[in-house]
């Protein structure tokens, strides 16, 4: 803050948004609004006084600096928990904080919060800037999308969400083109429809403050190499250009392997081709058994013979109403690619339930230090539901591939809390060196 009044300029804090946490009476939680000494109290050290909303209230601090600094503040905590409270847990979930937790934001919520502080910096700035947000804003996010490897012949689909912010009245609605240019990419309002190089979405007109739709945009690329190619975006005179990149393989000499990890009686991996595949390990979690999920009330799609693996936190007694991942948690797989070959590893799948809520992870490192988070889930349902992921890892010879699946508890009982896993397996080609 002071480098920025050095330079002569004016620094504006502002507060954190609110987090997707409610109390028992459907209002933003203490909690969700950073307000953290009845949580401290709770969970981590009982001489903590649940009354104090001052020394553990991050706005309160925040706020207090402001005024001491003498320097404007935007309270976003406070105008996001209207927005939150007004919509209640349900539709926050499925319009803000949809990316599978409670804490981080979808493209709907970010486009909602960045109007409620655009037009909250206006107001404070409104004595030297002349400002006025435009009506509508186009969205199309993401502006850049790299498909990384993908062998020649193959195809991948990428959902990107496109749509309009601000006065969606009009009774004709929004008419919303999108173009795909160059030779490598298609579009299509589903990710199993027609895919072509154009299409028309017509968003009705709505009292909404956001109107989003998925849009599917697939590559396919016919050469080996780098590839470039842009989506064109248009309504209303406004335009959007995206970005999408790739790099093409062609399939050298190569031959099928595959890494299972059937879960139906054993941990141990079943494999064909030259991999290796390493026994599941676990850590802070144990095993419960295996049984057929009917046997436990879990739905799955399965045959009604076909038994999973339970697990549960070591223990049994999960942490009450967690809100994210404890990455010291979690069930892993691995596969090694054997002496002078190298793998790809395509695809992997696996089916997961058991009503707690887990993030899916892959890494190159034992230690999980660069990640490629793959999938998550925080909905609450026990069903066991496939998970499908195309990866296209390289795996060099003596070189792992980590498989992670970090659970948590986001519910407020502590016992009966379980993941259900079954189905993993890897899938990929072995080439020779």
């Amino acid at each position: 803050m002071d480098e920025v009044q050095q330079r002569g300029a004016c620094p504006v804090l502002v507060t954190p948004i609110v987090r997707k946490m409610f109390d028992r009476e459907g209002r933003v939680s203490r909690r969700g609004r950073h307000d953290l000494a009845e949580h401290i109290h709770q969970r981590i050290d009982a001489t903590v006084d649940p009354a104090d909303t001052i020394t553990y209230n991050y706005v309160y601090q925040m706020k207090r600096v402001a005024q001491e600094r003498r320097v404007p503040l935007i309270d976003m905590t406070t105008l996001t928990e209207k927005l939150v409270n007004a919509y209640g847990e349900q539709r926050a979930t499925q319009q803000i904080y949809n990316v599978g937790d409670g804490t981080h934001i979808g493209a709907e919520g970010a486009a909602l919060f960045s109007r409620l502080i655009a037009e909250e910096m206006e107001h404070i700035l409104s004595g030297s800037v002349s400002y006025v947000p435009p009506a509508t804003v186009l969205l199309a996010q993401p502006a850049r999308f790299n498909y990384g490897d993908i062998y020649r012949g193959m195809s991948r689909v990428q959902a990107i969400d496109i749509g309009i912010t601000g006065d969606l009245s009009d009774e004709k609605g929004t008419e919303i083109t999108v173009h795909a240019t160059g030779d490598e990419l298609t579009v299509s309002d589903t990710p199993d429809g027609e895919f072509g190089k154009s299409l028309v979405l017509q968003l009705p007109a709505t009292k909404e403050e956001v109107g989003l739709v998925p849009v599917y945009v697939k590559t396919a690329p016919g050469k080996a190499g780098n590839f470039r190619d842009e989506l064109t975006v248009r309504t209303s005179g406004k335009q959007r250009k995206l970005v999408f990149t790739g790099h093409c393989l062609e399939l050298a000499a190569s031959s099928p392997i595959q890494v299972s990890y059937p879960l139906h009686n054993h941990s141990q991996a079943v494999t064909e081709g030259a991999v290796i595949g390493s026994e599941q390990q676990r850590s802070q979690m144990e095993l419960q058994e295996y049984v057929r999920p009917a046997d436990r009330n879990v739905p799955s799609g399965l045959s009604p013979n076909t038994k999973v693996q339970f697990l549960t936190i070591a223990g049994g007694i999960w942490p009450r109403g967690e809100m994210d991942v404890d990455y010291n948690r979690y069930i892993e797989f691995s596969v090694e690619a054997a002496p002078e070959t190298r793998l790809r590893i395509q695809t992997i799948e696996l089916n997961a339930g058991g009503g707690v809520s887990y993030r899916i992870a892959c890494s190159h490192t034992p230690d999980f230090s660069t990640p490629t988070i793959l999938g998550e889930r925080n909905d609450g349902g026990t069903d066991l539901i496939s998970h499908r992921f195309e990866t296209m890892q390289k795996v060099e010879a003596g070189e792992r591939l980590y498989l992670r699946v970090y659970p948590w508890n986001h519910r407020d009982q502590e016992n009966n809390a379980v993941l259900c896993l079954q189905g993993v397996v890897f899938y990929g080609v072995q080439e020779t060196e």
